[in-house]
């Protein structure tokens, strides 16, 4: 084969493992009063899973620490949250 050709099917086969990937992830969806509420729990980072009461979404942080490199000051962390979709349901609308 030549190179061109290796170089497409590698290509082509790291692209079907992404999509075959995000094809497994079994979506998580939440029943509020006035709309649903899914997500990727793969995706939540150190946040937790979240619950929906009634129209309230509330997270509850996974535990974790940071430490400063020499101990002294202070340290951060973030993560981000991404990939949640709120449906809203019949008669009611975001805005």
């Amino acid at each position: 084969m030549t190179n061109r050709l290796l170089r497409t099917l590698r290509t082509a086969t790291a692209a079907l493992a992404i999509v075959c990937s995000a094809a497994n992830a079994d979506p998580v969806t939440l029943s509020g009063t006035h709309f649903n509420l899914t997500y990727d729990d793969a995706t939540l980072g150190l946040f937790n899973a979240p619950t929906l009461n009634g129209d309230t979404i509330s997270f509850v942080f996974n535990a974790f620490a940071v430490e400063s490199l020499n101990g002294q000051g202070f340290a951060t962390t973030n993560s981000t949250l991404s990939g949640l979709v709120l449906d809203a349901n019949d008669g009611f609308s975001f805005g």
